[in-house]
């Protein structure tokens, strides 16, 4: 199991989650040769790997197998690899499982190699399960890779949770340590929450820090929302926005000021130009390619992340910007904002040559 990562290489990823697969299989499986067979497999397909940069070396205690699974070719080399595993599993009279997280970020060259090996395990009916999650664009991504994907896959949307299974997510862990929420308390962490399990899981979290006793108040759940959203704002929403080209970031705030949501893709376009609306479609593929926003429906939009919307209608105007350099003006006369890091690039370069235009920050 892994979580893949942007603009890394498959193969790279599958070898370094191999040594734990490996030993596990040395520890439980009866036959041992069989055993010694998955980890020269295993040992081979890390070896083509290796000429690859990754996070560190794999370090596997066998030999490798010649001509098995080091052809270089992914999907020939994954076939080898899973039918190894599979095969083994099958006369251990056990099962295994290949999982990966945020399955959109694996190029979909090297995702249509691991559609292929599933392919081949579930025409051999081996024990072997490939299992993935991943953002909305992930099943139009996956039918991109490979057409009958659609026949190999079920695809399941895990939407928000309900109000009443988010209380219970924040609730029954806390009464297994004897401290309670009031009711109050409780709906205004739902209500801000959204329903969504990650922001459950920070509000939540801010909340308990926040309280020093039970039960936890509406006020200590008030005190904890702003450090909360702080939070969520540096680790969750701007890392998602810092991906985004300063063309890209504009075609996003067109779908935040959207009245609609989901946001025509068609508005969209003739707000960023309406002369030319047709020059929107590589800023929308390219943001749709990197898991920022996706399509629910034919002809809308709207972005992958929960709240990302009132995320980008709260950064500062171009107005702002300026207004606040020129009040810090005093302070740091001859640092640039876009050196700082202030906000939207875009929205700070052009503050910097308005600053510059009148003399400021000479």
């Amino acid at each position: 199991m892994f979580e893949a990562r942007p603009g890394s290489d498959l193969r790279t990823q599958v070898a370094e989650a191999l040594p734990p697969m490996v030993r596990a299989v040395n520890r439980r499986w009866r036959n041992k040769d069989r055993a010694r067979n998955i980890g020269r497999t295993a040992a081979s397909f890390a070896k083509v790997a290796s000429g690859v940069p990754s996070r560190g070396s794999v370090v596997l205690p066998y030999e490798p197998e010649p001509g098995i699974a080091d052809s270089t070719d992914l999907e020939a080399d994954l076939i080898d690899l899973l039918v190894a595993l599979g095969e083994g599993a099958r006369e251990e009279g056990v099962g295994a499982a290949l999982l990966i997280d945020e399955l959109q970020d694996v190029p979909i060259d090297q995702l249509g190699a691991l559609i292929g090996a599933s392919h081949r395990i579930n025409q051999d009916q081996l024990p072997v399960v490939l299992g993935g999650a991943g953002l909305p664009p992930v099943s139009r991504i996956l039918s991109e890779a490979r057409s009958y994907s659609e026949r190999l896959f079920s695809i399941r949307s895990v939407g928000r949770l309900s109000a009443a299974d988010s209380s219970l997510a924040l609730s029954e862990p806390a009464e297994q340590l004897n401290v309670r929420y009031e009711t109050k308390a409780l709906e205004a962490l739902v209500d801000v929450s959204g329903g969504y399990p990650f922001f459950v899981q920070t509000y939540g979290m801010h909340a308990w820090d926040q309280a020093d006793r039970s039960p936890i108040t509406v006020d200590d759940v008030g005190d904890a929302v702003p450090k909360a959203n702080r939070e969520l704002n540096d680790s969750f929403f701007k890392p998602r926005y810092d991906r985004a080209t300063p063309a890209e970031r504009r075609y996003m705030h067109t779908v935040a000021e959207s009245a609609d949501d989901p946001a025509s893709s068609s508005e969209v376009a003739k707000r960023l130009d309406p002369e030319n609306p047709n020059r929107a479609s590589p800023l929308r593929d390219n943001l749709i390619n990197k898991g920022l926003i996706y399509a629910p429906e034919r002809g809308r939009i709207a972005f992958t992340a929960p709240h990302m919307g009132a995320y980008l209608r709260d950064l500062p105007t171009v107005r702002e910007a300026l207004a606040d350099a020129l009040n810090r003006r005093e302070v740091t006369p001859t640092v640039p904002l876009f050196a700082e890091g202030w906000g939207d690039p875009t929205i700070a370069e052009r503050v910097d040559e308005l600053l510059a235009e009148t003399g400021f920050g000479r």
